[in-house]
C-alpha cells in the first residue's frame, strides 16, 4: 500500500497522507521512504529522519523536507500541526500516528479528565481524515480506508501560473502598491518573496527590505521564497534569526507597528488580517508595498490603498499542483477557509449552544468562525481552545433568525480565599484574566471569589446586542478585555461597562492598546469595580505624559468622561492671581502650566462637558499628553491651537468662579 501512496504523491506533484495507530507500522514505512524526511514527536520513532521536539515546530524556519513522520500520540496545538506539514514537498508523503481512535477521543490523562476537557478538537480530526480523499487510515492492523483516485487523472507537472509571471514581470521595476489577492494557500506570500528576489536581481545598488505580519513565524514562507529566488539568480546570502543578509541585500521582519518607524527601499505586508485600519493605512504609504491579502478576509477594494495599486488575482497554488488534499484537509479541519460574514444592523439576541452541538453543524460552525477572521486576536490554536477548554464556550447572535455575530466567552472568578491569593502571588495566572487584574492592580484580594464571564472576542456590534442573555449568564460581572478602538470603547460604556485596566504599551499588531472593562452586575461587584474604575482614572490621567503619550486623544476622552469623580480646586491667592493673568493674556501657558494643568485634570475629573470636544482633546494632546503645539494642530486638526488652549481653560477658570 505504501507504493501506492508514494505514486500517488509523486504523479500528482501533491502531497499524501497515511494515518496511523500503529507506530511500528510507521516506523517501517519511514524506513522505505527515499528522500529527506522529518520526524517530529516526544519521542523518536526512526533513525532515518531528521527528530525535532513538537515543541520545537516553531524551529522550522527555513527547511524543506521530502516526508514527515508525524507522532500526536502526546500534547500538540493545531500550530504545530500547521508548521509540521508546511515544510512537506509537493510528491512528499505524511505519515501520522495516533492513539487508537477510541481512546484518542477520550481524555488522555488524570488533568484532562479533572478539567472536563471536552475533546472536540480530536473528535473532529478524525471525521476529516475519513471524509478527504488524499489520505489512507491504517487501524488495528488493517487498512480502513483507502484514497479512490485514479493516476490517469493526476497532474504530470506543476505549471507556473500566469498570475505568478505578471508578479514577476512587475518585480522587474517595483514601484507603487501591489495587491497579490486569493484564497489562502494560493502563494501570495510565496510570489511576495519570489517578486523581492526579482527586484535585487535586477538592481545592482543596495536593496533593504521590510516584512511585517501577525508574527515572524506565519511570514517564513516569503523568507523561503526569498532564498529560493535568490539561490536560482546565483546571489549568496544567509539567514540568522529573522534577518535574511547578503552582499548590498538585507531583509527583515519587523511588527506592524515597529515597522512605521522603518524606511525600507520595500515593503511585504504578509496577511495583514487583525491589523487595524489606521495603522494598515500608515503602512500602505511606505511605497513600493507588496501586499499579501487573503480573500476569505475582506476583499482588496477595501484596502486603504491608492486608486492606481495594481491588484493581482492568484488562483492556483505555485507550491503545489492545483487541489493538493493535504491542503485542503488542513485547511477544512482548522476552517482556516471559512468565509467572512458581514453584520447586518438590527438588535440581536445571543444564543449559548452547547459546543457539541455547534460542532456537529457544520454549516453554522464555519459561519461562526467566519466572524472572527477579521479580528486582530485570531490565532489558528483559538479552534481547539473553543472546542476543549471547559470554561470556554460559544455565542451566537441571532437577528430575524439570521446570524451576524458570534462570541467566545469564558468563565472566570469563583476562586476560595487561599485560591484568590496564588493568583494574586502567581506571575503568570492561566485564565482568570478579569480577576487577575482585579487583584493585582487594585488589591482587590476579595474581587476573584466572585462569578463573572469575560467576553474572550466580540465579533459583533456591542451596541446590537441585547445583555439580558449575557447578564443571566454571570453572577457578578461581565468582563471584556479587547484592543479597544474609540467605537468600542464607546459601546462598551454606553451598556454600562466601566474601563478599569489599560495596558502600559501598544500592541505590535494592531497599534492600539489592550483595555479591560467590566461591568458590575452584583452589589459586591458595584463596590470593587467603582473603586478599581476611580483608581484607573487617577491613574490614567498622569499616565497620559508618560507611558500612554501615543494613545489617541478621542479614546483618553471617551475614558476620561466615562464617569466622574470627586475633585476639588484648592488655590492659593497667589495662584488665582497668576491664573487671573493667564486668562487675560498677560502670562504665557509656558509660565502658569503647573496651575493649568491642575485645571484641566480638575475638569475631567468631575467629567464636565461644557467644553467643544474638539478643545477636550486639544486639552488631551496638549496638557496632559505634552506634545508639542504643532503635532498637536495635525493630531486633532485644529489651527490655532495655542489660543483654544486659552480659551478652554478660561471657560474652566469662569465656570469654577474663583
Amino acid at each position: 500500500m505504501l507504493g501506492a501512496v508514494v505514486r500517488a504523491a509523486g504523479a500528482s506533484n501533491q502531497r499524501r497522507m497515511i494515518v496511523t495507530d500503529s507506530p511500528s507500522s510507521a516506523q517501517t514505512w519511514s524506513n522505505q521512504l527515499v528522500g529527506k524526511g522529518l520526524n517530529i514527536g516526544w519521542d523518536q520513532l526512526t533513525d532515518s529522519f531528521e527528530f525535532l521536539s513538537i515543541a520545537e515546530s516553531n524551529k522550522l524556519t527555513d527547511k524543506q523536507y521530502d516526508h514527515l513522520l508525524l507522532d500526536l500520540r502526546g500534547s500538540f496545538s493545531p500550530a504545530d500541526i500547521v508548521r509540521s506539514i508546511a515544510v512537506i514537498r509537493a510528491g512528499g508523503v505524511i505519515i501520522v500516528v495516533t492513539p487508537s481512535f477510541e481512546s484518542w477521543v477520550s481524555p488522555k490523562s488524570d488533568t484532562l479528565k479533572s478539567i472536563g476537557s471536552r475533546q472536540l478538537f480530536v473528535q473532529r480530526m478524525i471525521k476529516k481524515f475519513y471524509e478527504h480523499e488524499g489520505i489512507w487510515i491504517h487501524r488495528h492492523g488493517k487498512w480502513e480506508k483507502e484514497s479512490n483516485e485514479s493516476l490517469f487523472e493526476l497532474n504530470q507537472k506543476m505549471p507556473r501560473s500566469d498570475s505568478l509571471n505578471q508578479a514577476l514581470e512587475l518585480a522587474k521595476q517595483l514601484k507603487g502598491v501591489i495587491v497579490l489577492k486569493g484564497k489562502p494557500g494560493t502563494g501570495k506570500s510565496a510570489s511576495a518573496g519570489l517578486m523581492l528576489a526579482m527586484a535585487k536581481s535586477k538592481k545592482s545598488s543596495k536593496l533593504n527590505a521590510i516584512v511585517t505580519g501577525q508574527s515572524f513565524e506565519s511570514a517564513k514562507t516569503v523568507f523561503n521564497f526569498v532564498l529560493k529566488g535568490l539561490k536560482n539568480s546565483g546571489i549568496s546570502v544567509q539567514i540568522r534569526q529573522n534577518t535574511v543578509f547578503g552582499k548590498k541585500f538585507k531583509l527583515r521582519f519587523y511588527e506592524p507597528l515597529d515597522s512605521l518607524q522603518k524606511k525600507p527601499d520595500i515593503l511585504i505586508i504578509d496577511e495583514p488580517t487583525g491589523i487595524s485600519p489606521e495603522l494598515l493605512k500608515q503602512l500602505i504609504k511606505r511605497q513600493p508595498t507588496i501586499v499579501c491579502w487573503s480573500t476569505q478576509i475582506s476583499d482588496s477594494n477595501e484596502l486603504p490603498i491608492p486608486a492606481d495599486s495594481t491588484v493581482i488575482e492568484m488562483n492556483n497554488s505555485i507550491l503545489y499542483s492545483q487541489n493538493d488534499p493535504i491542503e485542503a484537509w488542513l485547511f477544512d479541519t482548522l476552517l482556516m477557509d471559512v468565509a467572512c460574514e458581514q453584520s447586518v444592523s438590527k438588535n440581536a439576541a445571543i444564543e449559548f449552544p452547547e459546543p457539541q452541538q455547534l460542532f456537529r453543524d457544520e454549516d453554522l460552525l464555519r459561519k461562526f468562525f467566519g466572524f472572527f477572521l477579521t479580528g486582530p486576536e485570531v490565532q489558528i490554536n483559538d479552534i481547539m481552545t473553543i472546542m476543549d477548554a471547559p470554561h470556554h464556550f460559544p455565542g451566537l447572535a441571532f437577528s430575524a433568525g439570521q446570524l451576524i455575530g458570534a462570541l467566545q466567552l469564558a468563565q472566570e472568578g469563583g476562586l476560595s480565599q487561599n485560591q484568590a491569593i496564588k493568583l494574586f502571588e502567581n506571575k503568570r495566572p492561566q485564565g482568570h484574566l478579569v480577576p487577575d487584574i482585579l487583584a493585582k492592580h487594585y488589591g482587590l484580594l476579595d474581587f476573584p471569589c466572585l462569578k463573572g464571564v469575560r467576553l474572550v472576542r466580540t465579533a459583533a456590534d456591542i451596541l446590537l446586542l441585547d445583555m439580558t442573555a449575557l447578564e443571566q449568564l454571570a453572577d457578578d460581572w461581565l468582563g471584556v478585555c479587547s484592543f479597544s478602538s474609540v467605537s468600542d470603547a464607546r459601546a462598551l460604556i454606553k451598556k454600562g461597562f466601566q474601563p478599569v485596566h489599560v495596558s502600559p504599551y501598544r500592541n505590535q499588531m494592531t497599534g492600539r492598546y489592550s483595555v479591560v472593562f467590566v461591568k458590575p452586575l452584583s452589589d459586591q461587584a458595584i463596590i470593587f469595580i467603582g473603586q478599581a474604575h476611580e483608581s484607573f482614572k487617577k491613574r490614567l490621567i498622569d499616565s497620559l505624559s508618560d507611558n500612554l503619550s501615543e494613545m489617541l486623544p478621542e479614546l483618553a476622552l471617551e475614558f476620561l468622561k466615562s464617569s466622574q469623580i470627586d475633585s476639588e480646586l484648592d488655590f492659593s491667592e497667589q495662584d488665582a492671581k497668576r491664573m487671573e493673568m493667564y486668562v487675560q493674556g498677560r502670562h504665557i501657558y509656558e509660565l502658569d502650566f503647573d496651575l493649568i494643568l491642575r485645571m484641566v485634570k480638575h475638569y475631567f475629573f468631575l467629567a464636565d462637558s461644557f467644553l467643544d470636544k474638539q478643545d477636550e482633546m486639544v486639552l488631551i494632546a496638549k496638557v496632559l499628553q505634552r506634545k508639542d503645539w504643532r503635532k498637536v494642530e495635525q493630531e486633532i486638526g485644529k489651527k490655532k491651537v495655542y489660543d483654544s488652549v486659552r480659551s478652554a481653560v478660561s471657560a474652566i477658570w469662569s465656570e469654577q468662579g474663583l
